[in-house]
């Protein structure tokens, strides 16, 4: 019986470790979540970083799907055998990166990143900005003006996409906008100085704008996340305390209900007592 109880115990632990309660829009195996809201999953609470690094893997596919896209339009543009290297880079990245973040999303409790950890996932990011925009280089070179506006505009949503999956984690952030943005202002920069066109010096003005408004966009999106945390916080603290008012008021009820019932009972017993004894009208009618 008793290991019969206990594989029952262990059975459902690990089933109730599978019912999520999510609170954002990011899909998981299990749920949707957040890469910015901490994850509550019974017996155990995962980290911004922790639901960063799963968000981070569930997309794999999706970033490898995008580079076979952005490797064919390259080679459309610029024919020759460099989009394929490219691409083939772009995996063993992804491959390099999921084996990184793996280890972050297994971590058994919600504490602080290793610090070899931490700079594995941070390297990771980074390595994989540079590889992924390196695109825009070659574009940049080779693919004349509808490469360079093609390349630009992939460094740009490459940009976008990484101020807003990782604005929680700031070493991710700086690592991976560090690294986007040195194609996004060097290669029009690189324009202007060396291949003689001053006109490229508008694109370094027009980049950095871009980039001023994602800065923006991120404290904006923090902002509203701290809001939406501190509202959870309060929420949470609401519900402790009308738990805890009901928990009250069902001990006082039950207290109630027994020091009344008991007395009445007595009550009760001396009335059947009296009852059953020869009395006068005006008694029995009392009684």
């Amino acid at each position: 019986m008793g290991r019969r109880s206990n594989g029952a115990t262990r059975g459902h632990a690990s089933a109730s470790v599978r019912r999520v309660v999510c609170t954002r829009q990011v899909v998981t195996d299990h749920c949707t979540f957040s890469d910015s809201v901490v994850l509550m999953i019974e017996h155990r609470v995962l980290s911004r970083h922790q639901v960063l690094a799963l968000s981070r893997m569930k997309d794999m596919p999706t970033r490898v799907g995008l580079a076979a896209f952005i490797g064919l339009t390259g080679w459309y543009l610029a024919p020759s055998i460099w989009p394929v290297v490219w691409f083939i880079a772009v995996c063993v990245g992804q491959g390099f990166d999921r084996i990184a973040f793996r280890r972050v999303s297994q971590a058994l409790d919600a504490g602080p990143m290793p610090l070899a950890t931490k700079i594995a996932t941070t390297a990771s990011v980074g390595l994989n900005a540079l590889v992924y925009s390196a695109m825009a280089l070659y574009l940049w070179l080779e693919g004349g003006s509808a490469g360079q506006v093609f390349g630009m505009v992939q460094v740009a949503g490459g940009l976008l996409h990484v101020s807003l999956s990782l604005s929680d984690v700031r070493a991710w952030l700086l690592s991976a906008v560090g690294a986007h943005g040195l194609y996004f202002l060097g290669l029009p920069a690189f324009g202007a100085l060396s291949l003689g066109r001053p006109g490229d010096l508008l694109i370094v003005v027009g980049a950095l704008l871009y980039m001023a408004h994602l800065v923006l966009a991120v404290r904006q999106t923090r902002a509203h996340t701290a809001a939406l945390e501190a509202a959870e916080a309060r929420a949470r603290d609401a519900a402790h305390r009308a738990e805890l008012a009901t928990a009250v008021k069902s001990d006082f009820l039950a207290t109630i209900s027994h020091e009344i019932r008991t007395p009445m009972n007595a009550v009760i017993a001396s009335g059947q007592l009296l009852s059953r004894t020869r009395l006068r009208r005006a008694q029995t009618g009392h009684v």
